[in-house]
């Protein structure tokens, strides 16, 4: 089995047909900002709303302190065509040691129905096989939230099992399903 390559000299931006797939950086707070504090767009995503701009900005710093300690790689994702940030997009919760990465998203409601997400979760899941060699890639998805199952499913994961009260946040337990990718699907 290749070794894992978790550490970068540079952060490796990703590109699409109609997307770029950037770091992300302070610069981008405010354009990051609605999407962080929009409760609708973070319904599903068990993480504190952003409540001002430097709530969002912490974030990014957190963000950047992780890739340097080689712990994930986390994008913005950019349109070409208008250079409009509209969501994030990340390889999270590394497991080096079971070749193993979680794939987490957002992205604004303007954005969507236009397969931005599936073509940027192809691009990332290609990236983490080809360069970095994971062997599985998974995806934690609440099971109300379908249009995120139809994401992982359209880029080839598969629902591996319901995880009852795997998380306790805001007062309650939750309910997420586990979408799987190993690498030879």
């Amino acid at each position: 089995m290749k070794e894992l390559k978790l550490k970068f000299d540079e952060f490796p931006e990703l590109e699409t047909e109609r997307l770029k797939l950037i770091a992300i950086t302070e610069d981008l707070t405010e354009q990051l900002f609605p999407l962080r504090s929009d409760p609708d767009i973070m319904r599903f995503i068990p993480r504190p709303l952003a409540k001002v701009p430097e709530d969002t900005r912490q974030w990014i710093r957190g963000i950047a302190e992780a890739f340097e300690r080689n712990e994930l790689l986390y994008y913005a994702l950019q349109e070409k065509s208008s250079q409009a940030v509209f969501g994030t997009l990340g390889l999270v919760r590394w497991q080096p040691k079971n070749y193993r990465a979680e794939i987490g998203y957002l992205m604004s409601k303007q954005h969507r129905g236009k397969g931005y997400m599936q073509e940027a979760v192809r691009a990332i899941i290609a990236f983490a096989f080809r360069e970095m060699h994971f062997n599985t890639l998974y995806g934690i998805v609440d099971p109300e939230n379908q249009a995120s199952s139809n994401v992982l499913l359209k880029a080839g994961l598969r629902l591996e099992g319901h995880l009852k009260e795997n998380e306790f946040y805001e007062g309650r337990f939750g309910f997420v399903d586990l979408w799987h990718h190993p690498k030879g699907i």
